[in-house]
């Protein structure tokens, strides 16, 4: 069973769409439906390569599905509440707690976001927000 989340930001018109993998981490997503929708300041990662994704508020400190990272998985890192989407390559080792995938046809999209989240970040532009809302 899934459920069909929406990602936007608005201000580079850029709509990525994902399930949450209700089946496998049932009780992070139920966490993660709580608070949607929402908007938030976009981040992107500094050395464990292409993971961009927002603050959410949701705190948890279970290890519920432990997986490898791969392109267009979606997990939470828990240590500062993010919501993080590896959309294409990951220079990090290790197992994260995955709870949703972003579904192919969105992926080109996400991968152009989080590289124009990469850019504003590094050179100081304007921050960008992130919109996450059940489809």
């Amino acid at each position: 069973m899934y459920t069909d989340v929406v990602l936007s930001c608005k201000a580079v018109g850029k709509e990525i769409r994902m399930k949450l993998l209700d089946d496998q981490n049932p009780r992070l997503c139920e966490e993660i439906k709580k608070v949607l929708p929402l908007k938030s300041l976009a981040w992107h990662a500094v050395i464990s390569g292409d993971n961009a994704g927002f603050f959410i508020p949701v705190v948890w400190t279970g290890f519920d599905n432990p997986q490898e990272r791969n392109k267009g998985d979606v997990f939470l890192y828990a240590n500062g509440q993010l919501f993080i989407v590896c959309y294409n390559e990951n220079t990090e080792p290790g197992r994260v707690n995955k709870f949703g995938e972003i579904y192919e046809e969105s992926l080109q999209d996400m991968q152009e976001l989080g590289e124009i989240i990469r850019q504003g970040i590094m050179y100081g532009d304007e921050p960008f927000y992130i919109e996450a809302s059940l489809a």
